[in-house]
């Protein structure tokens, strides 16, 4: 009797197992959720919809791009990280995660071991600007000017913990600055006035901001925080290029799955990912979002080895901030 129970568990597990392997192989067979943990229109969920759409083209079944916005990326991460592991809800992540992992002691979730990486979607970097009535004009110029009167020198961003601030607090770190004043905005779209207006003294931007303002003459660019020259401003110098090597900030972009999500799936999922990358669609794509460079040919192994990389990285510039968000 009981070798009859241990034959018959035995080809029930092997049923389960075999109806695993064919609905992975089937997969998907309904559309896909993408959560974007950010709000429509910016250039975070303009990305993510770009692939969203061609990633859905290739896998026969539509992606639905979902911004569950909150918590500076939290919630909509959290939706993810408890979502069932089957590959029909995904996250569209950020390097607001890296960011999380230190900033917030107590995530509902753990950045590395509650996901599942499918791959690296794009990297998006940026620029160093200044009114174009201030009187520096190169880096070195710059850091002079901060340093003979830091009182009087403020930086804008998009509020504490983002890129935008963490890439100033690096700029200030390895120039040896201090005594700047931090003003955070509710949202990139208030830097970019504030700047303009010269209510700041400076700003880290996003290319898409900073170019058009840079090009007519409104904004001066001191430096790309890129690791080679930007071609939309080829004549704007790296860090490294003006003499302060260190300052390389990339807002990159991730997509990622619950923990236990089936290899099969994450594999697909990943091979879809790089295709999408490399079309022609999203290579011509890719021009018009500005400072934005595509990651084809990323794994899942590479890109959980970058995320903690960056974890770690930023792990020290994070924990020296004197302000913490609300």
């Amino acid at each position: 009797m009981k070798a009859l129970i241990r034959l018959l568990v035995a080809a029930l597990a092997a049923l389960v197992s075999t109806a695993s392997i064919a609905q992975d192989q089937d997969y998907p067979v309904r559309p896909i959720r993408l959560i974007v943990p950010f709000s429509a229109g910016g250039p975070t969920d303009a990305t993510a919809r770009a692939v969203a759409q061609k990633m859905g083209a290739l896998l026969g079944q539509q992606m639905v791009v979902e911004n569950r916005t909150g918590a500076g990326a939290i919630v909509g991460s959290e939706i993810v990280a408890k979502a069932p592991a089957d590959g029909y809800m995904l996250l569209f992540g950020t390097f607001s995660m890296a960011i999380s992992a230190t900033l917030y002691p107590k995530l509902p979730y753990d950045t590395l071991d509650d996901f599942a990486p499918i791959g690296q979607v794009a990297n998006t970097f940026l620029v160093l600007a200044v009114p174009a009535n201030s009187p520096a004009h190169t880096l070195q110029e710059f850091i002079a000017m901060v340093r003979a009167a830091p009182e009087k020198v403020n930086y804008g961003s998009s509020g504490i913990g983002g890129g935008m601030h963490l890439a100033s607090e690096m700029f200030l770190a390895r120039s040896g600055l201090q005594g700047v004043t931090h003003v955070p905005y509710r949202g990139n779209s208030m830097v970019v006035p504030a700047l303009l207006a010269g209510d700041l003294s400076f700003a880290f931007l996003g290319m898409d901001s900073a170019v058009p303002h840079i090009r007519s003459g409104d904004l001066r660019a001191i430096a790309v925080t890129s690791p080679r020259r930007d071609p939309l401003l080829p004549e704007v110098p790296t860090f490294a290029e003006a003499g302060l090597p260190g300052v390389e900030v990339g807002i990159w972009f991730v997509i990622e799955a619950p923990k236990n999500t089936p290899p099969a799936v994450v594999n697909k999922l990943n091979a879809t990912l790089n295709a999408a990358l490399n079309s022609p669609e999203l290579q011509a794509l890719s021009s018009k979002f500005a400072g934005t460079v595509l990651l084809a040919g990323s794994t899942p192994q590479s890109t959980r080895a970058f995320i903690r990389d960056e974890i770690i990285r930023w792990a020290p510039v994070v924990t020296s901030l004197s302000a913490k968000p609300e």
